[in-house]
């Protein structure tokens, strides 16, 4: 810094060293001011006009919601097929037929055997010990003679296993001698194929006046 200068910094300096001491100088020396008085005055406001209420908004209705439409989507146009020409069309021969074969035929059902033929049962009032029915000497008496048929249940085993009246012969005391005697007979049993089977058979008695 050169003399100039460093002399002008102590000129300003020295000026504002005696600006500040002129200040505080003056603030030391004036006398202070009274304190001045203040006055409240309290006033009693106006009442405040009664407003009233405002009138409730009456409810805004909903906005109902708009149905959602729905767009259906357009169908593309379908790219069109090139249809060929009659003369571009190939000619091919039809197809030959197939000769379906025939299923063969059922085979024919045998036809069910034919039943063995009966024999029917034999009796024999003389043979095994058969008795003939007794005339009952009452019916001799009084003349009664007539004949009566008798449904008899031959076993295999040639016995008799059930015997009823079929038709009457008119007289109850014939029709009972006839069943005693031919309950206790023994009879031949049908057969069917060489076998012994059951039967019921119709076995004609007679009572006659002339017989011995």
């Amino acid at each position: 810094m050169d003399r100039n200068q460093a002399t002008r910094l102590g000129l300003v300096t020295g000026a504002h060293v005696l600006l500040i001491g002129a200040l505080l100088h003056t603030v030391q020396t004036q006398p202070p001011l009274p304190p001045k008085e203040i006055t409240v005055t309290l006033e009693t406001p106006a009442p405040l006009p009664v407003v009233a209420p405002p009138d409730p908004k009456p409810p805004q209705p909903k906005p109902r919601p708009q149905p959602v439409i729905k767009h259906e989507p357009v169908p593309k146009p379908l790219p069109k097929i090139p249809v060929a020409k009659p003369d571009q069309v190939a000619t091919e021969p039809p197809p030959k037929p197939v000769q379906e074969t025939p299923p063969p035929p059922p085979p024919e059902a045998k036809p069910a055997p034919a039943p063995a033929p009966v024999s029917p049962p034999r009796e024999d009032a003389n043979a095994n010990g058969n008795m003939k029915p007794a005339y009952p000497p009452v019916s001799r008496k009084l003349g009664e003679e007539g004949r009566v048929l008798l449904e008899v249940h031959i076993q295999a085993d040639g016995t008799v296993s059930d015997i009823r009246v079929k038709t009457s012969s008119g007289f109850p005391r014939l029709d009972n001698s006839a069943l005693d005697a031919v309950r206790k007979w023994k009879f031949t049993p049908a057969k069917q194929g060489g076998q012994p089977i059951a039967m019921w058979y119709v076995l004609p008695v007679t009572f006659s006046l002339t017989q011995p």
